[in-house]
């Protein structure tokens, strides 16, 4: 591999090419309006004992907040939908675009993805009739609970107004609005979204990286030695076949056109091709050829996380360890 793209840069990418990668996607907007079940208590009601030296904290100095309801067992189930949501569309999307509340798809993922917001929705909106048709039972045991905290009026009149699930699909392009910007604001637009998209390039390709050093690494250490407790470790029958789908999901992801990435995927596709999993399990000499020519690639991969973006979409723990492999 050349030294000289050793960073996260694209072949022939200039910053006026960016904005293109909206045609081969969209951006997936994504909001839920969620009822908590929780209120600030008024301090007037919470009594403050004073301390071992006889002083009272100060109360602009700490706050106290309430469950009205039993949230675990009314609020969860709620919550649970849309945390699975989110988890899976952002299993989908191509990483690196800095806003929580969107999510860039690319054009093959969106009817799928759509079905599935569609069937999700019908459950969202399903647990959220449960909890309302259960709302008094709730009630009634959160005013025992609760004693004196207790206040009706913490509780909506009707629940099922407070859930909501919503998106939308949006093609994204800078200036938009042009008929309301004066031009010297429009340019500017121009140039804002021009480095933004350069961030989500970058970010998008970093990480687009690091996602296939794991999937190496996960090769080179299911068919490394033994287990901690001295036994072979055992190869399943899909080791193989789940780790090519994994690339395969990568390379549909490199929407920016990552030649040194789809240059990886494709030797490592070829290290993979018509691999034995039966030989994998029986026959360490074949095991570990296999091996040897991952462990290529993972000498060829190692300096992709030398020059990380500023702005990265990973936690800083995770980079730390990735760098010590």
């Amino acid at each position: 591999m050349s030294k000289k793209t050793k960073g996260t840069k694209s072949k022939k990418k200039t910053k006026d090419e960016v904005p293109e990668v909206f045609e081969v996607g969209r951006l997936l907007k994504l909001r839920f309006s969620m009822w908590e079940g929780r209120k600030k208590v008024d301090k007037d009601r919470v009594e403050c004992k004073p301390g071992e030296d006889g002083t009272v904290a100060d109360a602009e100095m700490w706050d106290a907040r309430k469950s009205v309801i039993d949230r675990e067992k009314a609020i969860l189930p709620i919550k649970r939908i849309k945390n699975q949501v989110i988890s899976y569309v952002e299993s989908q999307m191509v990483p690196g675009w800095d806003d929580r509340a969107s999510f860039f798809i690319t054009k093959d993922r969106i009817l799928a993805i759509e079905a599935y917001l569609q069937e999700r929705e019908k459950e969202f909106r399903f647990a959220v009739e449960e909890l309302h048709k259960n709302m008094e039972e709730y009630k009634a045991e959160a005013r025992v609970r609760l004693g004196p905290l207790w206040d009706p009026t913490d509780v909506p009149e009707d629940v099922r107004d407070h859930f909501k699930m919503r998106w939308n699909w949006l093609k994204v392009s800078p200036g938009n609005g042009d008929d309301v910007l004066t031009p010297e604001m429009k340019a500017q637009e121009i140039t804002k979204f021009k480095d933004m998209m350069t961030d989500f390039r970058e970010t998008a390709m970093f990480n687009l990286r690091l996602s296939f050093r794991e999937v190496v690494h996960e090769i080179v250490d299911g068919l490394t030695g033994g287990s901690e407790d001295g036994k072979r470790k055992v190869v399943r029958s899909d080791f193989v076949e789940s780790r090519i789908e994994k690339i395969k999901n990568l390379s549909s992801l490199n929407v920016f056109q990552d030649g040194e990435l789809e240059e990886e995927i494709e030797k490592l596709r070829r290290a993979l091709k018509g691999v034995d999993v039966e030989g994998l399990k029986e026959d360490e000499k074949y095991r570990d050829g296999i091996r040897k020519e991952v462990l290529q690639i993972v000498k060829e991969v190692k300096p992709w996380i030398a020059d990380a973006p500023t702005r990265r979409i990973i936690r800083p723990s995770k980079l730390k360890h990735l760098k010590k492999r």
